[in-house]
């Protein structure tokens, strides 16, 4: 939204206090019940890690974006549906950032905020958008998803995790050890 200020719109496209109040009130409903505590649990809490101990951690963002493009086909029947291309360009590239999160973190809760954050911002600053001025948006918000994902990719070599130390994603959420336990020594997967 802010970028589109910088391209020419128009200063009263920028979201005022008011808007950014919303913002805040509807960022901890957006992670509750607008998809990413469940689908953060499932897809990177539960399915990244099984997927990248028997595949490459793009390999595993691919196979997971296909079953994420399938949950979300029903977005389609909407009347005013998103672009294909930008939508499945930005849920690939916001799989590889997240996935990325989640190995160098461990931390799924970090995943929840970042999802919730960008389905927040969808709802309060570009809610307003429909028809072209939508899908130009959604493009210019997918574009910028699929740059962060780009320089992920370059700086960790496909890796999605930290150079060094272990992979912390690499592990379903059920199977990481409580606090005070031992952890289990696990294997790299390149």
């Amino acid at each position: 939204v802010f970028a589109m200020r910088w391209w020419g719109a128009p200063s009263s496209a920028m979201p005022g206090v008011a808007a950014i109040g919303g913002y805040l009130l509807l960022l901890p409903v957006m992670i509750v019940i607008g998809g990413p505590l469940g689908e953060e649990l499932g897809f990177r809490g539960y399915a990244l890690p099984l997927l990248q101990q028997r595949h490459s951690a793009l390999v595993a963002v691919a196979i997971l974006a296909a079953g994420h493009v399938l949950w979300h086909l029903p977005l389609f029947l909407a009347p005013d549906p998103p672009p294909l291309g930008a939508f499945v360009l930005g849920l690939v590239s916001g799989g590889v950032v997240l996935a990325w999160l989640m190995n160098c973190t461990g931390n799924i809760v970090l995943v929840m905020v970042l999802h919730g954050g960008f389905n927040a911002t969808q709802q309060q600053f570009m809610g307003g958008f429909r028809g072209a001025g939508s899908a130009e948006v959604q493009l210019l918000t997918a574009v910028g998803w699929a740059l962060v994902a780009a320089v992920l990719i370059w700086r960790t070599h496909g890796r999605l995790a930290p150079a060094t130390g272990p992979n912390l994603g690499l592990r379903p959420l059920h199977e990481v050890p409580a606090r005070g336990e031992r952890p289990v020594p696990q294997t790299d997967v390149v």
